[in-house]
């Protein structure tokens, strides 16, 4: 058993592969294949997120979400997003991470509010 979000060496290393959503197997078949499943799965308009929605604070939503569409290297990104919190936070913690089509991070920041 192999688990990696990095594509190329998933590729490289398996002959077959397994696509898992929350847990539950939803495609298994040839690397590549199941590389292109996970692809397709995981586009939204070009832009992928992955929410993580357990505690006190929910991710509202994406201000100006087109600005992921198409993204260089000598280009500033700037992300604006409106949480809910059902008590009050401290210590808030925010981590972002950009990756590819391939599933490698170009970007990773994190962010600390006290």
């Amino acid at each position: 058993l192999f688990v990696s979000h990095n594509l190329k060496l998933v590729e490289s290393l398996c002959s077959t592969g397994m696509v898992l959503d929350q847990g539950t197997a939803i495609f298994h078949g040839t690397s590549g294949n199941a590389l292109k499943h996970y692809l397709r799965e995981n586009e939204e308009g070009g832009a992928a997120m992955v929410i993580k929605k357990d505690g006190p604070i929910s991710f509202k939503k994406l201000i100006d979400r087109d600005a992921l569409q198409t993204l260089s290297i000598d280009s500033d990104l700037v992300l604006r997003m409106k949480f809910n919190t059902t008590e009050p936070v401290y210590n808030f913690h925010c981590d972002i991470a950009v990756r590819n089509k391939e599933g490698v991070t170009v970007v990773h920041t994190r962010s600390t509010w006290n």
